[in-house]
């Protein structure tokens, strides 16, 4: 049998909540992977040839939005910012 522990580095005490931790993670990357599916498939239903048009605006909003935190990190101290962000 594979020894969890010594294959990822992890100390025996650590095993169960890095266990815990994995699977919570692996269960909220599957629900947005499903739910962006679904908002897709919702989205093409009503807006059927829109889809490129919503994605392309998506990144563009995302790329101001990143734009604007570079921004601003670079203005406010590092302590603050991790407030902020947790």
């Amino acid at each position: 049998m594979i020894d969890v522990g010594k294959a990822f580095g992890i100390r025996r005490n650590e095993v169960g909540p890095a266990s815990l931790l994995f699977f919570y993670l692996f269960l909220i990357i599957g629900a947005y992977i499903m739910g962006q599916a679904v908002g897709n498939a919702l989205f093409l239903e009503v807006f059927p040839k829109h889809l490129p048009y919503a994605m392309i605006g998506s990144a563009v909003m995302i790329g101001g939005f990143v734009s604007v935190y570079i921004r601003l990190s670079h203005r406010l101290r590092r302590v603050g910012r991790l407030r902020t962000t947790r």
